[in-house]
């Protein structure tokens, strides 16, 4: 059995069309996000969720927000990126830092990193929304599948509120 394990396992690594740079940046960035969920940001889920809406309605509709990634000096996606990245930091701090947000329930163990997991997701289909179509097309094929699409995006928007919905933690 662990000998079955082992094989499957390498056979993954070695497989270079599933461990491509962009699966390694978005299994990361999804680490990275649950990291920080389980460390110092338990208590604030609920402010960075709203942030993260709030942060991409705002690069969405808001027309000034084209003039502000205007005025950094490359490609059109990762300056909308930038922005956006920005935005959400600003907004988070702004939210965390509010009283409105005090944490009643919080999700706990496996429930925070499926709330986690779904943040991340809707983060990286937002950034995803901004970049080009050759870009997007440099990307892998399981990249694609999950984070690039309409209904994908959909999914991911509904995810994380659905989760918080269907998910109760300890009071």
């Amino acid at each position: 059995m662990p000998e079955e394990m082992l094989l499957t396992v390498t056979d993954l690594v070695e497989n270079t069309s599933y461990l491509t740079w962009d699966t390694l940046v978005v299994i990361g960035f999804i680490v990275l996000v649950c990291a920080y969920g389980y460390t110092f940001g338990k208590d604030f889920i609920i402010p960075l969720l709203v942030s993260v809406y709030i942060s991409g309605f705002i690069m969405l509709f808001v027309p000034y927000v084209s003039w502000c990634s205007a005025l950094i000096e490359t490609d059109a996606g990762f300056a909308n990126i930038i922005v956006f990245i920005a935005l959400l930091i600003i907004m988070y701090i702004v939210l965390k830092t509010n009283g409105f947000f005090e944490p009643y329930i919080v999700p706990t163990g496996f429930e925070l990193g499926t709330i986690c997991i779904g943040i991340s997701g809707l983060i990286l289909v937002i950034a995803g929304s901004f970049m080009g179509e050759e870009m997007i097309a440099s990307f892998s094929p399981v990249v694609r599948m999950i984070f690039i699409g309409d209904i994908q995006a959909v999914i991911w928007a509904l995810l994380p509120v659905g989760l918080l919905l269907i998910i109760r933690g300890d009071t």
